[in-house]
């Protein structure tokens, strides 16, 4: 079954508070909802909800982390995240149809970034390529900025598309997230970045994570057998027709 974008709210964030993020559109049962969040600045972390995967690897970036769900009703309870006093949390969903319901990896090693840039979010610094046609490449990341750099558009590199990005005004940060969804199993390559349309005058911190998701099985919709349908045979019915004259 190939995978297909659905919906994708906006960004919210929040300094030490709760947030929940919004949901784009409506979604189906069998949908996966791909929640990701982040702070702005530092090595927080957060753990994943009941009944949410954990689907980052988050080894060695903690400040950024994705969970999935697979819809059991078409209004899902969207849990929150506070990400504390020290830095403003963001938190997104987007939904995509046709993922595996068991978020399989197809993704070999990890690939996270934590670094310094002027104006990019940049993956990881080595390439990467599913194991699996059809996989949904998905891209979460966050960078610190100055206030000069507000209203800051990315631009994604080839093949990818942009699902939802923020640049706040007024406060020094900004996210985007991004998606691939592979016909062909392809390489993602190091460095990729989604390019800041405005320069910081100094490097500012940077945290993105990757993950590839495999897709659902096609399903055989109840057979789809090639041979020759059978039915059986028609009853026989017997008639017993007495030829007889009887004189009046």
């Amino acid at each position: 079954m190939a995978i297909t974008f659905i919906s994708s709210g906006a960004i919210v964030d929040g300094l030490n508070t709760n947030i929940t993020p919004v949901v784009g559109g409506a979604y189906s049962i069998g949908d996966a909802l791909i929640y990701s969040t982040g702070e702005q600045f530092g090595s927080g972390s957060q753990t994943a909800p009941a009944g949410w995967t954990q689907l980052s690897p988050n080894s060695t970036v903690t400040a950024v982390t994705i969970w999935g769900r697979i819809a059991t009703t078409t209004s899902e309870t969207i849990p929150s995240v506070n990400w504390g006093a020290a830095n403003r949390g963001w938190a997104h969903l987007t939904v995509f149809r046709g993922v595996d319901s068991a978020f399989t990896s197809t993704m070999t090693g990890t690939a996270e970034r934590g670094s310094n840039t002027t104006a990019d979010i940049v993956n990881s610094a080595g390439a990467h390529t599913p194991t699996q046609d059809g996989s949904l490449a998905f891209w979460a990341g966050g960078r610190n900025k100055t206030v000069t750099t507000d209203g800051t558009v990315y631009t994604p590199p080839a093949n990818w598309t942009i699902a939802v990005q923020n640049a706040r005004n007024g406060t020094s940060y900004s996210a985007a997230i991004a998606y691939w969804i592979q016909a062909t199993a392809s390489s993602v390559p190091a460095n990729a970045a989604l390019t800041g349309s405005l320069t910081e005058g100094t490097a500012q911190a940077m945290r993105s994570t990757m993950i590839f998701l495999a897709p659902a099985a096609s399903s055989g919709g109840g057979g789809g057998g090639t041979g020759t349908v059978s039915f059986p045979p028609p009853k026989r019915k017997t008639y017993i027709i007495y030829d007889q004259y009887y004189p009046r």
